[in-house]
């Protein structure tokens, strides 16, 4: 469980959870995040036919251009973070 970011807003505070993908690297995985009271946790969602519920156990983010090949390992904090800047 992470702590959610009192910058973020969940779009609709009556859903407490969401499927959404991945946007740090070219997989876009399927995921869902739940949220309970300030927490929020992820999990891979099974229903997605590339990533089959799974999730990177260290998620990746690029940094280099596109097709460079470059990617460094961040914390789940740091990936959540970059995520919600993307939605």
């Amino acid at each position: 469980m992470h702590t959610l970011n009192k910058d973020l807003v969940w779009a609709d505070s009556e859903q407490s959870e969401i499927n959404t993908t991945c946007k740090l690297c070219l997989n876009c995985c399927g995921m869902i995040v739940s949220k309970t009271g300030d927490k929020i946790k992820t999990k891979g969602d099974p229903a997605n036919p590339l990533s089959r519920g799974f999730l990177c156990l260290y998620p990746l983010k690029q940094i280099g251009p596109r097709g460079a090949q470059r990617w460094q390992r961040v914390s789940w904090e740091e990936a959540i973070k970059e995520i919600s800047k993307i939605h």
